[in-house]
């Protein structure tokens, strides 16, 4: 079997799996957590997943062009197209699985999956990078138990990295769409014709 590398890679970026926390100036915690190992991150985001609630919300991101990098005018940032939905936590796991080159090996994804009740939530990176935004210690935990060391390290993305693009990732990101019913978000600053919103 041949090991797929993980969304991100970048030339001597090696460091064992860690995670960390962080808090903002009004003491809310997310935890970082990343490693090199793609079926690593796959477990421990399942996992992760699978200590929320029955029902969780679903923001998916897909990125939609690249930045051109003579474009004096761009600031940096990808376009984003973004769907949204509800769905069981059933029924994300079923979809994960069914379409885990788009979710887990794709940079052009990132995966955001919200306790609607708590608002905590979990951020599958389009770099391989989780966040768990929460303070809860069972997340912590779980992530001790997968084998991530507690210590501060920079993130891929702090440098240059580079994206895996896998030839499946476009299909199952439609597959991923469908199967949880997602529906596109506008984006900042536009909107919907009354009819496509209600």
């Amino acid at each position: 079997m041949i090991l797929a590398p993980p969304k991100g890679i970048r030339d001597g970026y090696a460091p064992q799996p860690f995670f960390f926390a962080e808090k903002n100036e009004t003491g809310d915690v997310r935890l970082v957590a990343w490693t090199g190992s793609q079926r690593a991150q796959r477990a421990a985001f399942e996992a992760i997943v699978q200590l929320m609630p029955e029902y969780l919300e679903v923001i998916l991101k897909i990125k939609i062009t690249e930045r051109d990098p003579d474009d004096d005018d761009d600031d940096c940032r990808l376009p984003w197209q973004r769907f949204h939905g509800v769905a069981s936590n059933g029924a994300l796991h079923e979809a994960m699985a069914r379409c885990e080159a788009f979710i887990f090996r794709d940079s052009r994804s990132q995966l955001c999956v919200r306790n609607p009740r708590t608002l905590e939530y979990a951020v599958f990176d389009d770099d391989g990078v989780i966040y768990v935004y929460s303070g809860d210690e069972r997340f912590r935990d779980l992530l001790s138990r997968a084998g991530f060391e507690e210590r501060v390290e920079e993130l891929i993305g702090r440098r240059g990295w580079w994206g895996q693009f896998p030839p499946d990732g476009p299909n199952q990101g439609c597959e991923f769409i469908r199967l949880l019913r997602l529906t596109l978000s506008p984006a900042p600053g536009d909107s919907f014709p009354a009819a496509q919103v209600h």
